[in-house]
């Protein structure tokens, strides 16, 4: 996956985690919402002086933007995920995939 995608999705994570709209985050870090967008959406890509003030902004270190594995905290994104690797999954693949859900969550 396209690396400005992945930023974007963790901007938007970590935005959210704060309460903050699009348009407060730009407002805050003396930018435009339509560009908060663009980097949220990953058509475009942040420069050194966005990932500062986002950083101060949303009171995390500058290299946490960059940890895109921890979007599987978040249920929707995990949700799609998992829908993608049945999708994509053979016959076999699916039984063994059952058992294995059934074992996690039935006792």
């Amino acid at each position: 996956m396209d690396h400005a995608v992945l930023f974007g999705r963790r901007l938007r994570s970590l935005r959210a985690a704060k309460n903050l709209k699009q348009r407060q985050l730009a407002e805050q870090a003396n930018m435009s919402a339509k560009y908060v967008s663009q980097l949220e959406t990953g058509s475009a890509q942040p420069s050194f002086d966005a990932l500062v003030a986002f950083s101060r902004i949303l009171d995390v270190p500058m290299y946490s933007f960059f940890l895109f594995d921890r979007d599987e905290s978040d249920p929707k994104v995990l949700r799609k995920r998992i829908v993608r690797i049945v999708e994509e999954s053979r016959q076999e693949d699916l039984k063994q995939m059952y058992r294995l859900i059934r074992d996690v969550v039935e006792p």
